[in-house]
This record gives C-alpha cells, sequence and structure tokens, in this order.
C-alpha cells in the first residue's frame, strides 16, 4: 500500500507542481494507515517545497462535509473498511462533485 501511495502521490506532486494550498482528504478507518498515508504524502510535497493541506477521517459523513465545506481536490479512499462505508463516500462524492479525483 506504501508503495502504491508514494508512486501516486509522485505523480500528482509533478501534476500540481507550483499550485498553491492543494488540499488532499484521506478516508480509512485504521488510524494507523490515515497517520502513515499522511506522512508519506507531507514528505514528497516537503521534499518539493510546495504547500498542501491534508485532512484525515474515520467518519465517512465528516468527510464529505469537509469537502462540501472547502476545496478538497484529492481524496484517498479506502475500501476497505466495515459495511462498505469507503465505497459509499465515494458514490456521494461522485454525485456531489463529479470532477474530484478519486483514489
Amino acid at each position: 500500500m506504501a508503495t502504491l501511495v508514494c508512486y501516486i502521490v509522485t505523480m500528482i506532486v509533478n501534476e500540481t507542481n507550483g499550485v498553491n494550498n492543494l488540499a488532499i482528504l484521506i478516508y480509512d478507518e485504521d488510524k494507523r494507515l490515515r497517520r502513515a498515508t499522511s506522512n508519506i504524502i507531507m514528505q514528497l510535497y516537503k521534499k518539493n517545497n510546495d504547500y498542501v493541506d491534508i485532512y484525515s477521517f474515520d467518519n465517512p459523513e465528516n468527510a464529505m462535509k469537509c469537502v462540501s465545506d472547502g476545496s478538497v481536490e484529492i481524496v484517498f479512499i479506502s475500501m476497505d473498511d466495515k459495511f462498505g462505508r469507503g465505497f459509499y463516500l465515494a458514490k456521494k462524492l461522485k454525485k456531489y462533485d463529479s470532477e474530484i479525483n478519486l483514489i
């Protein structure tokens, strides 16, 4: 998982180089995985001297509220959670904003 996150974030960093205030949301029920993903993203952005806002949630309702309140461009969603909440969050997000990048 960490290797895949590194690869994807490296691609995002290269595509968004110089974009100010990029906002990324991470949804995962596992606190350890949310923290690890957040740390990987922060390290890669710091390496390029770029700034990124990272929002991290274990609750799909709070994640949806964050997206609807702000300008989140990229969302990392774990689909390996209880009751399929990540899947339903992804569906809600795409219905709310068809242009949002879901990973």
